[in-house]
C-alpha cells in the first residue's frame, strides 16, 4: 500500500517552511525558486488559471502584429533564404505526446498505428497522404484501417477497387488519387488543433495546443528539416543545450530571455522571412485555427503555438538569422539567446518591433548574472545549483525532493534545516542516491544504530506487503567484496539499501508476433529491441536493492550479482 500520510507530510513540511536570510546571491536565488512553484494542489486555482491561461493566449493573438522591421530583419531574411536554399523536408517522427483526440496516456507506436485516432486538418492532408505512401508502417497501418472501414461498411474489396479504378482512370495518375480517396475513408478531418495548458509555476499555466496526429507527423517532417539546414549551416541545435551552459560563463556575453515566444511568431512574418515554396508547406502543415475551451473554433494569427512539430526549430532559426546580424558569434536554442553585451540593447529593440516581448526578469546584461537551458551563472560565485520544487504527489517525487534537498544543503546553510525535517519524516528504503559518505555522516549524528551496512538486516518498511528483513549472505558479501576490489574501492564504506524504480502499466512484450500484433514488430523495428507497450502516467513503483559504494556510486544489486 502507499503511505500516502508521508507523502502529504513531506509536502506540507515543504510549504509550511520559512527559510533564514539567505548570506549569498546564490542562495537568495535558491530560495526564490524553491518557493516559484510550490503550493498544496487546489482544484479551484488549477480551473481559474487554465480559465486564466485561454483569455490571455486569445487576447495576444488577436493583437499579435509588427511595424517597420528595420535593416536588420532585412539581413536575417536574407541569411534564411541562403540557409535553406538545400532545405529538403525530413525524414518522419512520431512523438511520444498526446494527440488532438485524447490518447489517455496510450503513445507508443504501437498505439499510434493501430488504435489511435487519425486526424488531419484538410490543408495538410495531402501533405500527410505523401508521409502515409513513402513510410512502410504508415502504409500497412493504413491497409488495415482501409480494410477494416470495409469491413464495417460491409463492402467487397475487388468491387469498390474496380469502381475507383473506373472513377479515376482518365487522371494524370490514377493510383494516386485511389490512395488518397481510400486514406480519406481512414482520416478524420478537423479544423484545427485543441487548447490545452500544462503548470508554469503556481501563480500561471503554460498555454499549449495538442495538434492532429497527421498534422504533428508532416510539422515534425518539416523541423527535422529546419534542423539540417541548420546543421549544414554549421550550427547544432542536437549541442546547442550544453554549449549554452558553457558560454554562460564568459562575462562579455548576455542573455536574453522572451515571454510567450512561441505565441509571438505571426503568420505574416514567417511569410516575409522564408521562401515562398518552404513558407507554403509551414501554411499547409500548421493548424489555422484552434479548439477553445468553450468548444469553439478560434483563427489565430501566430504561425505555430507550442505543441506544434516545428515551433521549436523555426523559432531557433528565426532568431538566430536576426542575431548573427548584429553578432557572428551569437547562439540560440529556442528563445534563450546568448549574445555580445555591447550589442544586446539593439538585438531587443528589433526583436520587440517584430512583436516578441523580452521577458525583463530573465534578461541579463552586464549585472554579472546569466542563465541559459536551465543553468545559472553569476560572476565571482560559478554556477548557481537550484532546482523546482512541486508539492508531491507519489513516491517517486519524494525520493526526488530528498535528492535535490540533500545537494542543496551542502552548498547553502539555509537549506539544512528543510532536509533535516524532510529526512526524518521520510524511511530511509525511499531515497536511492543518498551517497555513502552522507548516509554514514548523518547517522553518526542522529542515529548511529539505523545505517544499513554491509554486515546488517536491511529493514524495509512496514507498509509494503511480504517484505521481511534481509539478511545479507557471505556469498553477497564475497561478491561484494570482489567488486570493491576490481573497482579501488573500500567494502567497509559500502551501504546496501532498498530504492524505487517506476514501472510503467504496459503490455507484455511477446518474443514470437503473430499478425495481430503488427503494430508491435513496427514497434520493435523502430527501438531496435522488444519493448512494452507503456500507457503514460499509469503504473507502479516497484522495490529495488541497490548498493553504494565509498565513492558515492549507487549501482543495482541484480547487475552485481549475475
Amino acid at each position: 500500500m502507499v503511505p500516502k500520510g508521508t507523502i502529504r507530510a513531506v509536502g506540507n513540511i515543504l510549504c509550511g517552511f520559512s527559510f533564514t536570510k539567505a548570506s549569498t546571491t546564490a542562495e537568495e536565488f535558491a530560495q526564490r525558486r524553491f518557493q516559484s512553484k510550490l503550493e498544496v494542489p487546489n482544484p479551484k486555482n488549477t480551473s481559474g488559471r487554465r480559465e486564466a491561461a485561454w483569455i490571455n493566449w486569445i487576447d495576444s493573438d488577436s493583437t499579435l502584429d509588427f511595424g517597420l522591421l528595420g535593416p536588420h530583419w532585412a539581413e536575417a531574411r536574407l541569411l534564411i533564404h541562403r540557409l535553406l536554399k538545400n532545405f529538403r523536408i525530413g525524414s518522419v517522427d512520431f512523438t511520444t505526446g498526446s494527440e488532438f483526440t485524447p490518447t489517455l496516456g496510450r503513445n507508443s507506436i504501437e498505439s499510434k498505428l493501430s488504435v489511435s485516432d487519425w486526424t488531419c486538418t484538410p490543408e495538410n492532408f495531402e501533405l500527410f497522404a505523401m508521409t502515409v505512401y513513402g513510410h512502410r508502417a504508415l502504409k500497412f497501418a493504413y491497409r488495415k484501417r482501409y480494410a477494416m472501414w470495409l469491413s464495417c461498411q460491409k463492402y467487397d474489396k475487388r468491387k469498390t477497387d474496380a469502381m475507383l479504378w473506373s472513377h479515376f482512370s482518365k487522371k494524370d495518375d490514377p493510383a494516386w488519387h485511389v490512395f488518397l480517396f481510400k486514406l480519406s475513408r481512414v482520416v478524420t478531418m478537423v479544423h484545427g488543433n485543441r487548447f490545452s495548458t500544462v503548470p508554469k509555476n503556481n501563480l500561471k499555466d503554460r498555454p499549449i495546443c495538442i495538434e492532429p496526429f497527421g498534422n504533428i507527423l508532416t510539422q515534425r517532417r518539416i523541423g527535422n528539416g529546419i534542423r539540417k539546414s541548420l546543421k549544414d549551416y554549421g550550427f547544432d541545435l542536437n549541442l546547442t543545450a550544453e554549449k549554452h551552459r558553457r558560454m554562460i560563463s564568459q562575462s562579455n556575453l548576455a542573455t536574453i530571455d522572451l515571454k510567450n515566444a512561441s505565441d509571438s511568431i505571426s503568420t505574416r512574418l514567417v511569410k516575409y522571412l522564408l521562401p515562398s515554396r518552404i513558407f507554403k508547406l509551414i501554411e499547409c502543415a500548421r493548424s489555422e485555427m484552434t479548439l477553445g475551451l468553450d468548444g469553439e473554433y478560434y483563427l489565430i494569427n501566430k504561425v505555430s503555438s507550442m505543441g506544434n512539430g516545428f515551433t521549436f526549430e523555426l523559432m531557433s532559426m528565426l532568431l538566430l538569422a536576426l542575431c548573427h546580424t548584429f553578432d557572428i558569434h551569437a547562439s540560440v536554442f529556442g528563445d534563450d539567446i546568448i549574445i555580445s553585451s555591447d550589442v544586446a540593447s539593439d538585438v531587443i529593440s528589433a526583436l520587440e518591433k517584430a512583436g516578441f516581448i523580452v521577458n525583463r526578469e530573465k534578461t541579463h546584461v552586464n549585472d554579472g548574472y546569466r542563465e541559459s537551458c536551465g543553468a545559472h551563472f553569476l560572476d565571482g560565485h560559478g554556477y548557481v545549483e537550484s532546482y523546482d520544487f512541486r508539492y508531491p504527489t507519489n513516491i517517486g517525487e519524494v525520493i526526488t525532493i530528498v535528492n535535490k534537498l540533500q545537494r542543496l544543503s551542502c552548498l547553502y546553510p539555509s537549506f539544512l534545516p528543510l532536509f533535516d525535517q524532510v529526512y526524518r519524516t521520510t524511511p530511509m528504503t525511499w531515497y536511492a542516491c543518498i551517497t555513502a559518505e552522507k548516509a554514514s555522516e548523518w547517522h553518526r549524528c542522529q542515529d548511529p544504530l539505523g545505517a544499513a551496512k554491509l554486515d546488517e538486516y536491511i529493514n524495509p518498511i512496514a507498509d509494503l506487503p511480504n517484505w521481511k528483513p534481509l539478511k545479507i549472505s557471505k556469498t553477497a558479501k564475497r561478491r561484494l567484496r570482489a567488486f570493491c576490489a576490481d573497482t579501488h574501492n573500500d567494502p567497509k564504506g559500502a551501504v546496501l539499501h532498498y530504492g524505487f524504480e517506476w514501472v510503467d502499466a504496459a503490455v507484455r512484450a511477446p518474443q514470437q508476433l503473430s499478425s495481430i500484433a503488427w503494430g508491435k514488430y513496427f514497434m520493435y523495428l523502430a527501438s531496435g529491441r522488444r519493448c512494452k507497450d507503456t500507457v503514460r502516467g499509469r503504473g507502479t513503483f516497484k522495490s529495488i536493492l541497490f548498493v553504494t559504494l565509498s565513492c558515492g556510486a549507487t549501482f543495482r544489486w541484480s547487475a552485481l550479482s549475475r
